[in-house]
């Protein structure tokens, strides 16, 4: 498994330490992985993974698309299935409706990246962003069931709906798939 956008490289560890036997590796566009965490960690430069055509047999974005610049997500997305022969991708973000929901994002994102120098600026997507940058890559974007991330007074300031997680897998998914030990 590819984690794309891996910051301290937890959640890569932590996926590893649950499917021993597979190999996760985590890359980022900074070097920010933690001492401690013993998975394989790249950078790359935000568009073009250093790995080769099926080289994975699926990839992880989590909270990282909206810090992508908007003209660069579909070049992005697309380079994620070319490395892994069309998916699946698994991508937990955002969606944000309305102009309060975005400065609502905006505040949670300063506050969880700011103290640790991690990236602050963003745009979110709305449900019909979505649509069409999966549209685009013939691919189907799959939402999976909505979780309780926060509850109390933060479930009610910061909605669980700004929350997404999606299964993206390449409509046109054919030979380039996996190696099988990623």
């Amino acid at each position: 498994m590819l984690d794309i956008g891996a910051g301290s490289g937890l959640v890569a560890e932590m996926i590893a330490s649950i499917f021993p036997g597979k190999t996760v590796v985590a890359v980022d566009v900074t070097n920010r992985i933690l001492p401690t965490v013993g998975v394989p960690f790249r950078t790359f430069d935000g568009t073009m993974l250093p790995f080769e055509n099926g080289s994975f047999d699926c990839a992880l974005l989590c909270n990282v698309l909206h810090h992508v610049k908007v003209d660069q997500r579909r070049g992005l997305l697309t380079e994620i299935l070319r490395v892994t022969g069309g998916g699946p991708l698994v991508i937990k973000d955002h969606i944000a409706e309305s102009r309060l929901d975005h400065f609502k994002l905006a505040w949670l994102d300063f506050a969880g990246n700011a103290p640790f120098g991690g990236m602050v600026e963003a745009r979110y997507l709305g449900g019909s962003d979505w649509d069409a940058l999966f549209g685009a890559l013939h691919c189907t974007g799959d939402r999976l069931p909505d979780s309780p991330y926060r509850g109390a007074v933060y479930g009610l300031m910061f909605s669980n709906r700004l929350e997404i997680c999606l299964r993206v897998i390449s409509l046109g998914r054919g030979g380039l798939h996996g190696n099988g030990g990623h």
